[in-house]
C-alpha cells in the first residue's frame, strides 16, 4: 500500500457578513476531512502581541499584520508556508473555493515528484510586468517546489532591490508566479479540473468526473465578477460530495 501523501490547504481568509457565511462551510468541511489532509484559515490580525498565533481548536492562524490585499496576502501566505513546511503538497486557496479530496489526492498522487505547479487559470498581468501566473485561488505546490520558493525570496529580499519592491507592491499571486518564472518552474493549467457555476445546468453529470475545485465565481467581463447566491452554491457543494 502507498504512504498517504500528507497535504496542507492554506486558505486566505478576511472577514465580512459572506466570508463568515463561507467560513461555516470550511468548519463543516474540516470535520470531514481525510486524515492526511490539514486546512489552516490564514487571517491577519494586528492585535496579537506575537508574530503570528495559531488556533489548532480552529484550524487558523492569525498573523500581526494588517488586513490588506497588498501586500498583506502575500505576507500571510509566505510566513504560513514557513512555519508548514513538512508536507508533500501545499495548496494555497481562499475561502470560496473547494474541493473534493479523494480527486485530488488522486491527482496529487499521479504528479507527486514532478518539478511543476497546478493551478486551474493561469493569466498574464499586463499592470505587473505581463508577469505571468497562477490565479490565486488554487496554487498546488510540492514541498521541493515550496523550499525553492522560499530559498528565493529569503535570497533575493536581502540582495535584490527590484525583487523587494515588487515584493511589497505586486498581486500576491503576480509576484509568486514572477518567482516560478525566475526559477523555470513549469506552470501547468489544469483547468479541466475545475467547476465555476456558469453552465452547469446545461452540462451532463458524466462531463464532471475528474474534477475536484469548485469555485463561487464568475467571470462576466474584465475586472467584473459575480457569485452565485450562496444557498444555490451550497446545494451545488453537496451534489458533488463536498459539503
Amino acid at each position: 500500500m502507498k504512504n498517504k501523501q500528507k497535504i496542507i490547504l492554506l486558505v486566505i481568509a478576511s472577514r465580512s457578513k459572506l466570508y463568515d457565511q463561507y467560513l461555516e462551510y470550511w468548519k463543516h468541511i474540516i470535520l470531514k476531512k481525510p486524515s492526511n489532509v490539514d486546512i489552516y484559515i490564514l487571517l491577519n490580525d494586528e492585535k496579537i502581541n506575537q508574530p503570528y498565533k495559531i488556533d489548532k481548536s480552529a484550524n487558523r492562524i492569525y498573523f500581526k499584520y494588517k488586513e490588506s490585499y497588498i501586500p498583506g496576502i502575500l505576507l500571510k501566505t509566505i510566513e504560513a508556508l514557513k512555519l508548514l513546511s513538512n508536507y508533500d503538497f501545499v495548496i494555497r486557496t481562499n475561502l470560496s473555493t473547494f474541493f473534493n479530496f479523494n480527486k485530488l489526492i488522486n491527482f496529487l498522487q499521479n504528479n507527486r515528484n514532478d518539478r511543476r505547479v497546478f493551478g486551474p487559470m493561469i493569466r498574464h498581468s499586463p499592470k505587473f510586468g505581463n508577469t505571468k501566473f497562477i490565479v490565486g485561488f488554487c496554487i498546488i505546490m510540492n514541498n521541493n517546489i515550496v523550499k525553492e520558493l522560499l530559498k528565493y525570496i529569503n535570497y533575493n529580499l536581502e540582495h535584490n532591490t527590484f525583487f523587494k519592491k515588487i515584493y511589497y507592491n505586486w498581486a500576491d499571486d503576480v509576484v509568486i508566479g514572477y518567482i516560478f518564472n525566475k526559477l523555470n518552474i513549469p506552470m501547468i493549467n489544469i483547468s479541466n479540473h475545475l467547476v465555476m457555476p456558469h453552465g452547469i445546468r446545461h452540462t451532463p453529470m458524466a462531463n464532471y468526473r475528474n474534477k475536484f475545485i469548485f469555485r463561487n465565481r464568475i467571470l462576466i467581463k474584465q475586472d467584473k465578477r459575480i457569485i452565485m447566491e450562496l444557498p444555490k452554491f451550497r446545494l451545488l457543494l453537496k451534489q458533488f460530495k463536498i459539503l
